[in-house]
């Protein structure tokens, strides 16, 4: 199997803060980046080998549930989005669901960013066409959406925290949109999560 590499490694862009920056922007690289759709009427059979293979109970739509080390958003009914530190876990989820339903590797196909600062929810505001207020939009919540006309998965990891998933083509110009939108109040570049 080629090496994954993320979209943004090698990004050179500038740095734009004086002394510890307000916001920062970084890539996250997931061992495992997987889609799962459920074949009607395999719903339930689906959840239940995802919680075999994640030990996470699929969330509501519109919610996520877990950590860096293994995170399952629902994104709609009998589908769902999974980040892994696991290399392994398209296999596992493949063998455990069988015929039940889809699993697409996405590892190749999407990159991950992550933006953390009190600042994050009003610069993303300024591209997103949500409320991300956290009244409206809290922590645990995940929305398909567009940032800056670019399609996104993006999930609110917490009051100052939120992971955008976008196609691996977009990584770039969404890392250039966000470092523009985030120059008046400071940011930095970091290397990864």
């Amino acid at each position: 199997m080629p090496e994954r590499r993320s979209a943004l490694s090698g990004y050179r862009g500038a740095t734009a803060a004086d002394g510890p920056a307000p916001v920062a922007i970084a890539a996250a690289t997931p061992a495992a980046l997987a889609m799962v759709t459920a074949f009607p009427p395999s719903e339930r059979s689906v959840r239940t080998a995802l919680k075999t293979a994640t030990s996470l109970a699929v969330p509501k739509a519109g919610r996520f549930a877990g950590d860096d080390d293994m995170l399952l958003a629902a994104l709609s009914p009998g589908r769902c989005l999974l980040l892994s530190a696991s290399p392994d876990l398209v296999s596992a989820l493949r063998a455990a669901i069988g015929d039940k339903g889809a699993v697409t590797d996405l590892g190749h196909a999407r990159a991950v960013v992550r933006i953390t600062g009190e600042p994050a929810e009003r610069l993303l505001m300024t591209g997103v066409m949500l409320d991300l207020s956290d009244s409206a939009f809290p922590a645990g919540l995940v929305a398909e959406t567009v940032v800056h006309h670019m399609d996104v998965t993006l999930l609110r990891r917490g009051a100052a925290a939120f992971d955008i998933v976008v196609f691996r083509g977009f990584a770039v110009s969404l890392l250039e949109w966000l470092t523009d939108a985030a120059a008046p109040i400071g940011f930095e570049v970091r290397t990864g999560v």
